[in-house]
């Protein structure tokens, strides 16, 4: 916590400081109104600002708002004085803290301005599925990159992470690169000794010290000089940094977190931005995106704002109409969060009546407004790794891409030249690495990635692989002598491969699968709660055996059972639509969380990464593999080694029938807490944090 005291205090300063830093406070000071301006717009990283009522209150939140720099502040004055209480209050004061200081008091404030600065308000999917994976991240010591236009709330995303951190105790220190001149920037970082540069009277603590153990967030860290860029470069690879005038390096232990609303990779590519530190700063890259473009999150923000501001003025709090939504929801908000909050301020203080209207919505922009468009026509002819493309590109994840080609199982033409494009590939990803530097590859298995981890080997970078199967295939095979580790779902391959190099971790699953909520799904599906559901997923290739069991029992399943069908594109049976408790969908995207939080039973194919979700979200299920005939067996063994493990139930496909599904629905269902109780004892349930552990392990050595 940040705190600024401005003014004398009555001479209560010592004391109000002593309070603040025994509540876990940094303190600064500023003698008067303009001082405390200055320390501001200097960029310091202040959260509460305590000014002696005896100054001009009015003028200095005034020049705050002036200068769109948002921060909370309370006055603090004698308690025998409560005129100048009054007028401090109504100058725009969030609190009135009596002289001499209470500890309880003063402790109070700080957590609710601590509260309410770092508060993450949303409703949109994208900022939620950000979250998760900002928490996914935080118990890393990984280095972190936020990226994202100005105003998006990347310092809030930043204290987020930090808090979800194993460094949450400790500080967490800001820096605005951009607001510090480059000439005071390497003081205000690394510190400096007492008569390195006429004007030093006294050692001086630079912010990387002050968040050793902790958290150092670098804002705006495209404005940083580039000469200043290589000290810190230094400073996060050794973690040891030099004080000005010092004559001994000093270790320090500090996690960084960047932000940037700049392209970094432009800035790179234009020489105003070290390619090395960028690849050190970008280990983890979370894109913010525009507020545009998570419109959930624009009324619940707005409703926020409103209530924060209401409470400030000591206004009655009033409901947005559905005009004053609509106004809100058709704008394009350029200035984003940062815009919305000046936006509903100012509709709190100028609406009138009972709620706030559209005439109390103004707009800095008009041109800004959305304009109707016709609907956009669809993509035709997309390939799938044009889809995985707009995928990794839309989180802002850089891609490129490298020639492959694999050996199939049966002739095939292309065995002939795919070879070629597997060395063409090789010799790209060479190329790709050395401009890139990274410092480890990670794969996610198949032929496309041959190239790479090879080119990796000769480049010297570690690279990690992962084998989805039981057995490794072919892509893999030749991977393993030049990987530095192999990730695994199942603990029969860690037996076949190099024992240095086998690790257990499971498959990282999509982690938005862990956030359904039941009570959504069971509504998406017109089911209730009255009877269990099963959901059945049929899969793409081969999906006809499992439709047709499943259907073959329908009846009798509906007696005791709802029944979800996801049964593969054109698998839809008409004449099943409008039956009580069952419903069909070719595919599922945005709602499959639910479906999976409402499902008590699953049946499935066997595909590795599908029995891998299953298995971390611990539902009990039934488990059909594609025959050997149709696939490579990998299938078959992947169920087998779940059901040894107490996972599953298998059923190969030729055994089904109307009976054996029936009976072992029964069996599952009836013994579905034993099921669940191993599932929770799997290495899946926090496989990413593994495989995130491997690659800091590999990265340091």
């Amino acid at each position: 916590m940040e705190l600024l005291i401005v003014g004398t205090l009555d001479g209560q300063i010592g004391a109000a400081s002593k309070i603040a830093i025994a509540q876990g406070g940094h303190v600064s000071l500023a003698d008067n109104e303009e001082r405390g301006l200055e320390v501001l717009r200097s960029g310091k990283a202040v959260e509460l600002v305590m000014i002696d009522v005896k100054l001009d209150v009015y003028k200095f939140i005034t020049a705050l708002e002036n200068e769109r720099i948002n921060v909370l502040v309370v006055a603090c004055g004698v308690a025998n004085d409560p005129t100048l209480a009054v007028k401090a209050i109504k100058a725009g004061a969030r609190e009135y803290i009596p002289l001499p200081p209470d500890p309880e008091l003063i402790g109070a404030v700080l957590a609710a301005a601590t509260r309410e600065n770092h508060a993450l308000i949303y409703g949109d999917k994208k900022t939620e599925n950000i979250l998760k994976m900002a928490k996914q991240v935080a118990p890393s010591e990984a280095s972190v990159l936020l990226t994202g236009s100005s105003g998006t709330g990347k310092e809030i995303f930043s204290r987020f992470i930090h808090d979800n951190s194993k460094r949450a105790n400790k500080k967490f220190v800001a820096v605005n690169c951009a607001a510090i001149p480059e000439t005071l920037l390497e003081s205000e970082l690394f510190g400096y000794e007492k008569g390195a540069f006429t004007g030093a009277v006294s050692r001086r603590i630079g912010k990387f010290e002050e968040a050793s153990d902790g958290t150092l967030l670098l804002d705006e860290i495209s404005e940083m000089d580039i000469g200043i860029q290589a000290k810190l470069l230094r400073a996060i690879q050794e973690k040891e940094i030099d004080r000005i005038g010092g004559k001994a390096p000093i270790k320090v232990n500090t996690r960084i977190i960047a932000t940037s609303n700049r392209n970094l990779e432009e800035a790179v590519k234009n020489g105003t931005f070290r390619a090395d530190l960028y690849y050190r700063l970008n280990v983890i890259n979370i894109n913010i995106p525009d507020l545009k473009d998570r419109p959930g999150d624009i009324i619940v923000l707005a409703k926020h704002f409103v209530k924060k501001y209401s409470e400030l003025n000591e206004l009655p709090m009033k409901d947005l109409s559905a005009e004053a939504e609509q106004a809100l929801l058709n704008y394009l908000w350029p200035g984003n969060v940062r815009e919305l909050e000046n936006t509903m301020h100012r509709a709190v203080l100028l609406s009138g009546g009972d709620e706030i209207g559209a005439d109390a919505i103004i707009l800095t922009d008009p041109s800004a407004v959305k304009e109707e468009k016709a609907a956009a026509a669809p993509e035709v002819g997309q390939t799938v790794a044009g889809m995985e493309r707009k995928l990794i590109e839309d989180l802002g994840i850089p891609y490129y891409g490298i020639s492959s080609g694999k050996l199939r199982r049966y002739f095939d033409p292309k065995n002939f030249s795919d070879p070629f494009r597997v060395v063409k590939g090789y010799f790209e990803a060479k190329k790709l690495l050395k401009k890139l530097k990274p410092n480890v590859v990670f794969s996610k298995g198949g032929f496309v990635s041959v190239p790479v981890v090879l080119a990796a080997k000769a480049c010297k970078v570690p690279a990690l692989i992962h084998e989805s199967d039981m057995t490794p295939g072919l892509a893999n095979k030749l991977c393993i002598p030049s990987a530095a580790k192999v990730c695994c779902n199942f603990p029969e391959t860690v037996k076949c491969l190099p024992e240095n190099k086998a690790v257990l971790t499971g498959t990282p699953i999509r982690q938005e699968l862990l956030s359904g909520d039941a009570r959504e799904g069971l509504k998406f599906c017109g089911f209730n709660a009255a009877k269990p559901v099963i959901l059945v997923i049929g899969g793409s290739l081969g999906s006809v055996a499992v439709n047709h069991a499943v259907r073959s029992i329908l009846p009798e399943l509906l007696k005791d059972f709802q029944v979800i069908h996801l049964c593969g594109k054109d698998k839809l049976d008409a004449s099943l639509n409008g039956t009580e408790g069952y419903v069909q969908f070719e595919y599922i995207k945005d709602e499959l969380p639910d479906l999976f939080a409402a499902a008590d039973l699953i049946i499935s194919r066997a595909g590795a990464n599908a029995i891998c979700e299953i298995s971390a979200l611990a539902k009990p299920n039934i488990l059909i593999p594609l025959s050997a005939n149709a696939s490579r067996g990998d299938q078959i063994l992947n169920a087998r080694s779940f059901e040894r493990q107490g996972y599953s139930k298998v059923l190969e496909e030729e055994s089904v029938n109307a009976q054996t599904l029936q009976s072992a629905i029964r069996e599952v269902y009836e013994n579905r807490q034993t099921y669940i109780n191993a599932m929770k004892k799997s290495s899946h349930t926090d496989s990413i944090g593994r495989i995130l552990s491997l690659i800091q392990e590999c990265e340091r050595k």
